[in-house]
């Protein structure tokens, strides 16, 4: 079912897609390309769709040439429509190096990274989803739950 929704969500906001968890190439007609984009931490290890945690922030990290723009949206399946909740931006100056921190609502949170290029005009010309991924997170509820039961063992309880 997440492979269906990660497919159709794609689908839904852009016609061509490229996804990569190493290094991202889209070309454009100008034949001037989005390169050396890599998301570094906060996405898993990039063979996983979902992360279940009980966090309230995950920041994503990554490295990608200076001026290209990263966009990562939060997005909630709500009635089997995808809303979006959040969505951050992000210009990648000369160090090279995006970071950006994100608030995980109690649900599942379908998270894109989007990497864009502007032209000389400050048009759009590339835009590229490099990236997809649920998150979920569960409430703190059952945290306190699981931590009050402690670990039982054979003859003795641990807390």
């Amino acid at each position: 079912m997440l492979k269906k929704l990660f497919l159709a969500m794609i689908m839904i906001l852009f016609v061509t897609v490229m996804y990569s968890y190493e290094n991202v190439y889209a070309g454009n007609d100008e034949g001037s390309p989005i390169r050396n984009f890599q998301i570094t931490g906060g996405f898993g290890n990039g063979e996983t769709e979902l992360i279940v945690t009980f966090d309230s922030h995950r920041t994503i990290t990554g490295t990608a040439d200076e001026g290209t723009i990263v966009s990562i949206q939060v997005f909630h399946e709500i009635y089997e429509e995808l809303i979006e909740i959040i969505s951050y931006e992000n210009i990648v100056g000369p160090s090279r190096v995006f970071s950006q921190d994100i608030t995980l609502d109690v649900a599942d949170n379908i998270i894109l990274v989007i990497i864009m290029e502007e032209d000389e005009n400050e048009e759009l010309v590339t835009q590229v989803v490099a990236g997809s991924i649920v998150i979920r997170r569960m409430s703190p509820d059952i945290k306190h739950e699981i931590e009050g039961r402690g670990i039982a063992l054979p003859g003795r309880r641990i807390i």
